[in-house]
């Protein structure tokens, strides 16, 4: 629904290799991160497009799950612009480039394992 009553403000990402995944994000999505102390711990809060992002170590967040602990599809400009910093700052590519109808995508992991999709509209 377009018209909704509700939108998204942030999202806390549940962190195992902190230091690798401030550094990519930074790097990939020039996130500017601030340090948060909380619960005994560093804690980064940046802005991701419009929403608060913020970074929790996973043991603190009690978060156990070994795969994605979040998914996003993310519209770019280009994805050539993306591609190599996402190599150059630990990140992998899962998928080359594909061709749908009005859009070209690329999967990619960030350092913690992570997936997600760049999309390219034509």
């Amino acid at each position: 629904m377009e018209n909704s009553d509700y939108q998204i403000r942030g999202f806390t990402i549940a962190v195992t290799n902190m230091e690798e995944m401030v550094n990519f994000y930074r790097e990939v999505f020039e996130i500017r991160f601030t340090k948060v102390p909380k619960y005994g711990v560093i804690l980064y809060e940046g802005k991701f497009g419009r929403m608060k992002m913020l970074m929790c170590p996973a043991d603190i967040a009690r978060n156990t799950a070994r795969q994605n602990r979040h998914q996003f599809d993310i519209i770019v400009k280009s994805l050539d612009n993306y591609k190599q910093k996402i190599l150059e700052n630990g990140g992998v590519l899962i998928e080359n480039v594909t061709e749908n109808n009005d859009c070209y995508a690329m999967g990619f992991k960030d350092p913690d394992g992570n997936s997600m999709v760049l999309i390219e509209y034509k």
